[in-house]
């Protein structure tokens, strides 16, 4: 059997359909909605949030499953970003709001 040509797809990981941008426009109106309502630490961790999704699986924040959160907030956040000490000890909060928001950001 040729397996030249043959690839892998992946049956998680990035939404190989979705357009980058749009998935950009929709995070940064959560992110901006949570800096709205919760403050600048909530949206900085959010923002951090939205770069994940967006870099690492091409999907809004408000469709993160709960195991892509859970490696955001264990694998990611931890080495990746340099949070204030008020960032840090919110950040699960952080998430929790974007949940919240969800049916109330348009795009999102």
């Amino acid at each position: 059997e040729d397996t030249d040509r043959a690839i892998e797809v992946s049956l998680s990981g990035p939404d190989h359909g979705a357009d980058w941008e749009a998935v950009e426009e929709a995070n940064q109106a959560v992110v901006e909605a949570v800096e709205t309502e919760y403050g600048p630490a909530h949206a900085a961790n959010v923002r951090v949030f939205a770069d994940f999704m967006s870099n690492h699986y091409l999907k809004r924040v408000v469709d993160a499953t709960a195991a892509e959160r859970e490696e955001f907030l264990t694998e990611y956040y931890p080495r990746n970003t340099w949070p204030s000490e008020e960032q840090e000890s919110i950040v699960a909060d952080s998430l929790d709001l974007v949940e919240d928001l969800d049916d109330e950001v348009p795009g999102a």
